[in-house]
């Protein structure tokens, strides 16, 4: 019996005429399933949601549910997403090591497919390669119908730049509140973090979103092209005050600790004492005979 699993497609998504074909991931470097559609620009990332419900934090048992569709019913909480995945991601890896020299766009193709291939995943369909503006992040060079692209630096870290501003503006509240407020909040409740320490915050954040889609060799470059020492030297002052409150804290409690137990002895030995004192002392029993054992019975 062949499993089934719910795939939910965006709208723009139509159902026919597309292919689900795997890639090396550029973030991981691993194969992962991505849906092409032939008339389209895009490619979308396929992830499956199969987390667990707080019905069933307590339960050994997998989260599960009912999905209805075309008269189907799915037992199985997993379902598979598409989301769109930004196609100039699979090529900067390869932009970047080659940075020294011009490649046409069959030759950024052939490279691309050496290495997807020999990974086992598929090849990176070229009409895909053809439709990505290479020009946001390179030096474009034209000889008669033949483009040449050879990787500007500077124009890439802007443009990551640019996807990092959008991102930052889409951060939810409680991810960032999370992740950059709790992180640099001073020992003060009342204080309150500097203003160019907490757009520092926010940056170093949105950073770290934007190179998790990109090579380990990329990640590095980025990175290294930023500066944070305000916000570190911030974060390091930050942590030998919350260590110093912590070690006052633990300092007074101690001191709490051995107030309230020396009253405990205190008490225990005075009320000890008073009970041996009112305790009344009981005379041995005798070895006599009581009064009444001289008197015999009349009958």
């Amino acid at each position: 019996m062949t499993e089934m699993i719910p795939l939910v497609l965006p709208e723009e998504v139509q159902r026919e005429g597309g292919k689900v074909l795997l890639f090396q991931h550029p973030r991981t470097g691993r194969k992962c399933q991505f849906l092409v559609k032939n008339d389209d620009t895009k490619v979308w990332e396929l992830t499956n949601v199969d987390g667990m419900g707080p019905y069933t934090k307590n339960s050994s048992n997998e989260a599960r549910s009912l999905i209805f569709e075309d008269g189907h019913i799915f037992s199985e909480a997993t379902i598979v997403t598409c989301t769109p995945y930004n196609a100039l991601y699979f090529i900067l890896g390869t932009l970047y090591t080659n940075r020294s020299r011009y490649m046409t766009l069959d030759d950024l193709h052939d490279t691309m497919e050496q290495q997807m291939t020999s990974n086992g995943c598929n090849s990176f369909p070229l009409h895909l390669l053809s439709q990505i503006p290479l020009d946001v992040c390179c030096d474009v060079h034209q000889e008669g119908s033949e483009h040449f692209y050879k990787l500007n630096e500077t124009k890439l870290l802007e443009y990551l730049d640019q996807v990092g501003e959008r991102a930052k503006k889409s951060l939810p509240e409680g991810i960032r509140k999370k992740n950059v407020l709790n992180s640099i909040m001073p020992v003060d409740i009342n204080a309150e973090p500097p203003a160019e320490i907490v757009e520092s915050a926010d940056q170093k954040l949105v950073l770290g979103l934007v190179a998790s889609n990109l090579s380990a060799e990329l990640r590095d470059f980025y990175y290294h092209s930023k500066k944070f020492d305000d916000l570190e030297k911030y974060l390091t002052e930050l942590k030998a005050e919350r260590e110093k409150a912590r070690h006052a804290q633990e300092a007074l409690q101690n001191l709490n600790n051995g107030a309230n137990g020396n009253g405990k002895r205190a008490t225990k030995s005075a009320s000890t004492g008073t009970n041996k004192r009112a305790k009344k002392q009981q005379p041995p029993a005798s070895k006599s005979k009581s009064i009444t054992s001289f008197f015999k019975k009349a009958w």
